[in-house]
């Protein structure tokens, strides 16, 4: 996926904030938003750019936007650029995800909507032919494989997110919670599950 760096500006009042691209994200909690509140109140600013489209959609930076308007503190923009909608809401997940501390079943948890995203990508390019032959100004278009682009984007290996997603979508919330608590909780949970289902 590829983006582009067009321009920065300061405060630009035509910031658009596009429902559908805010709920594929989970809201900060009240602790992340408490300290990143009394962070940038004590710098005066967003000390991290608000990136958006060129339409001005908010693409990363929605806490950051709303802590900025409501005390009146200083923030830059970045505009990038996409091949697509679908690559823009790929990215708006992938950078949310990438920022947070989290255990590998975190980011499996919250990677749901990535998945879909990333499945949906794989679906449109699904009968491109890869063995024609291209001109050199034709590009060739790879099958995506959709676990192995998931688990590169959030971080793990294939297997991890294949067994994290196992117990994401069979496990009961105590052992999705068992295995989100600590890193390395995701194989043992894994193989419990398993034995279980025997």
């Amino acid at each position: 996926m590829q983006t582009l760096q067009v321009n920065t500006t300061l405060n630009n009042g035509d910031i658009v904030i596009n429902p559908e691209y805010k709920q594929l994200i989970p809201r900060a909690s009240s602790a992340e938003y408490k300290t990143l509140e009394t962070d940038m109140i004590e710098k005066g600013e967003a000390t991290e750019a608000i990136i958006i489209n060129k339409q001005g959609v908010i693409l990363d930076g929605h806490t950051r936007y709303e802590i900025c308007l409501k005390h009146g503190l200083s923030y830059r923009t970045e505009v990038r650029e996409f091949d697509s909608e679908l690559d823009e809401k790929i990215f708006v997940v992938d950078v949310n995800l990438k920022r947070r501390h989290l255990t590998d079943m975190q980011k499996i948890i919250m990677a749901e909507p990535l998945e879909k995203l990333i499945a949906e990508k794989a679906k449109r390019q699904q009968g491109t032919r890869t063995d024609l032959t291209f001109s050199s100004k034709e590009e060739k278009v790879a099958p995506i494989d959709t676990a192995k682009e998931v688990a590169k984007q959030i971080g793990v290996s294939k297997s991890t997110y294949e067994r994290g997603k196992k117990i994401r979508d069979e496990g009961t919330p105590e052992e999705i919670q068992e295995a989100a608590s600590k890193p390395k909780q995701i194989t043992r949970v894994s193989n419990k599950i398993k034995i279980e289902s025997m």
